[in-house]
């Protein structure tokens, strides 16, 4: 899993030097037309051609807004994307940037940033089921997961915005981001095993090893928020005082590192 996770995010983090966020309200008004881009298939993304994208955008001067990313599962006659454009987009135009969209009937992991993580999140869920009860295997996932998480904690996800040669915004890109991979990640888990004290208390010590590599404020408030809610599943379905002074004490030891790290 980590194997596919380290191509499709290679680059250590850096300098934070991407350029501001557009002001969203003055491209809108910047354009005379906005018009949606519509799916002619139901499947999975499974690729999208960023440059064929690109250089449709700076040909027809205009800025594509994508509303998915590979992985998701689309629908025939959903909106694909938004076009804005200083002139009506002809049907060549809508249906070239259909093409650059690669659907098929499953998902796979040539651009699909989940995908390797909701292979292991299942495995989790299906050891957690009650025919099944095997909270090895769950512990054994969580470990492999929290070892990818610690590494994206140190990656820089690439901006969603998307600019030509000159300089131009041309397209704005439906991205991963850390917090949606955390949540990809435990959130399943976390629903599954709150009645086993055992995997609970992993979860938590997985969110305590993900916080010592932390570098951004923006992580760690995804941290806590996860911890906090381990800490609430807990207090639920716990019925051993013991278990859950364990959990407790971990969360506390989770909290106290983040203050005493500033």
């Amino acid at each position: 899993m980590s194997k596919s996770i380290r191509i499709l995010f290679p680059d250590e983090i850096g300098q934070y030097d991407e350029k501001p966020a557009p002001d969203i309200k003055a491209l809108n008004n910047e354009f005379a037309f906005k018009q949606n881009v519509f799916c002619n298939k139901s499947g999975y993304l499974q690729s999208i051609d960023g440059l064929g994208l690109m250089n449709i955008a700076t040909g027809n001067d205009c800025v594509i807004v994508l509303h998915h990313r590979p992985g998701d599962f689309l629908v025939e006659g959903m909106v694909l994307c938004d076009i804005l454009c200083h002139e009506e987009c002809s049907d060549v135009i809508h249906k070239a940037i259909q093409d650059d969209f690669i659907i098929g009937k499953v998902r796979t992991p040539l651009q699909d940033a989940e995908y390797s993580i909701h292979q292991m999140v299942e495995v989790a869920a299906r050891a957690l089921s009650p025919g099944v009860n095997d909270p090895y295997t769950a512990i054994a996932c969580i470990d492999n997961l929290t070892s990818v998480m610690c590494y994206l904690t140190g990656v820089n996800f690439p901006s969603p915005y998307r600019y030509d040669s000159q300089n131009s915004l041309r397209i704005i890109a439906d991205n991963h981001t850390f917090s949606g991979m955390l949540n990809a990640a435990f959130n399943q888990i976390r629903q599954y095993g709150k009645g086993s004290p055992s995997v609970m208390i992993r979860l938590m010590e997985a969110m305590s090893t993900i916080a010592s590599f932390v570098r951004i404020q923006d992580q760690q408030e995804n941290i806590v928020q996860h911890a906090e809610m381990i800490m609430h599943a807990s207090e639920k379905s716990f019925t051993e005082k013991h278990d859950l002074e364990d959990i407790l004490e971990r969360f506390k030891t989770l909290k106290e590192k983040f203050v005493q790290n500033g």
